[in-house]
């Protein structure tokens, strides 16, 4: 027979497990990507290969760095706590791993030489093509990790590569836009925006479309300018002054002819491509620069303690997804909840979405009622999940990737 003492310890764990409406998913496998890097990239899968492939950082020591990278070390703790600067230098390398186990089946040579100026894989007709902080952007053979083609943008290159069975196109910060053949590589044309780049570019049924700083804009094959829009959005500058032309913030979410980004002053678009005219505009205080997704009549945006649902079609707000996990903060206080600051995954009606607070969250998009909710101990920031052939995958600060199960009902 249970004690009494015993019941009443065990009311509030059960009460837990019936109040959060989801089961704690499985984790499969986790792997650990580099002593310093920050997942900021999101994991390129590929379930006709039953491979994942993301970003590796190997630190090696390197006296001739002249202080380039150092990282700090704590030598002994006392009043006063002595540091030393070590001479450290980045290697970034691609690596490959198996979605069923995490084992490494192949990784490539160096690309980077750093931990977060990286631009996230993709993958088209065999080869996975990425760009670096070196300039560089690289084309890689899928099923060995060789490097096939490589060519120097001048410039970080953070924002994913445009690849089609045409053209290979990447920008880099500088704003140098290249596009190549993809056949033999010739250049096809080069732009320059001042704006820089942080977001890929997308072959549109009207063109080239991308966004760099506060202007959209839309070239045709041969890189002339066809149309551009700038943002007349306000927003408060770091000094605490009114400006106008806010700056795109986030990633653009672009489906057909229709694009859905965030700008610095709280605004979300809903811009038609075709008709190039804003469709919607709507402001929600604490817009963070996640990129947003719609589907049906929904719009999701991050925000910075969840999600904010609109009416596609009005804009009126629908609701709000909370994050509402228990995590402790660098003064070591406990809080509730974070900000969703990278994309959204949508897979079999479930909205999934990583958050501040160390939690991988899953809601059904029919009735926004929470499906899942998987925790670890690092912020997942900044980054987007993605659905391989059996699992969840996704990055974190905590420098590892982790493979979950998704939610089966």
């Amino acid at each position: 027979m249970i004690s009494r003492r015993s019941f009443l310890f065990f009311i509030p764990f059960l009460s837990f497990i019936v109040l959060s409406g989801c089961g704690r998913s499985e984790e499969v496998w986790r792997y650990d990507l580099g002593e310093t890097l920050k997942v900021q990239t999101v994991p390129l899968t590929l379930p006709e290969h039953g491979l994942v492939i993301t970003w590796k950082v190997l630190i090696t020591k390197d006296e001739t760095a002249e202080g380039r990278y150092v990282i700090p070390r704590v030598q002994r703790i006392k009043p006063g706590i002595a540091l030393e600067l070590e001479q450290k230098r980045f290697k970034a390398v691609l690596v490959a791993l198996e979605e069923d186990n995490g084992e490494v089946r192949w990784e490539t040579e160096p690309l980077g030489e750093s931990d977060q100026n990286l631009s996230s894989p993709v993958y088209h007709g065999g080869s996975v093509f990425v760009g670096s902080d070196t300039g560089r952007v690289y084309e890689i053979d899928a099923s060995n990790g060789e490097i096939l083609w490589s060519e120097d943008t001048g410039g970080w290159v953070t924002a994913a590569p445009l690849v089609t069975d045409r053209f290979i196109a990447a920008g880099n910060e500088n704003g140098r836009l290249v596009c190549w053949s993809r056949e033999d590589k010739k250049v096809l044309f080069e732009k320059h925006f001042s704006g820089g780049f942080r977001d890929s570019l997308f072959l549109t049924p009207h063109g080239f479309f991308g966004a760099s700083g506060n202007t959209l804009f839309l070239l045709d094959e041969r890189g002339a300018l066809f149309k551009s829009w700038e943002s007349d959005d306000k927003y408060i500058d770091y000094d605490g002054i009114e400006k106008k032309n806010a700056p795109i913030t986030s990633p653009l979410f672009v489906e057909g002819s229709t694009a859905l980004f965030a700008t610095r002053g709280d605004y979300l678009h809903l811009f038609d491509i075709a008709a190039w005219e804003d469709e919607l505009r709507v402001y929600e205080a604490g817009l963070t620069p996640a990129r947003p997704v719609f589907f049906g009549d929904t719009i999701a945006a991050g925000t910075e303690t969840g999600v904010a649902l609109f009416d596609r079609i009005t804009g009126e707000k629908k609701g709000e997804l909370n994050t509402d996990h228990r995590w402790m903060d660098f003064d070591l206080k406990f809080r509730k909840g974070g900000a969703v600051n990278g994309g959204f995954l949508l897979h079999e009606g479930i909205l999934y979405f990583g958050s501040y607070d160390y939690a991988l969250y899953g809601y059904d998009t029919a009735t926004f009622e929470r499906r899942y909710k998987f925790a670890i101990k690092h912020h997942i920031d900044r980054t987007t999940p993605a659905m391989g052939s059996k699992y969840l995958i996704f990055g974190a600060d905590s420098h590892h990737l982790y493979a979950v199960r998704p939610y089966e009902p």
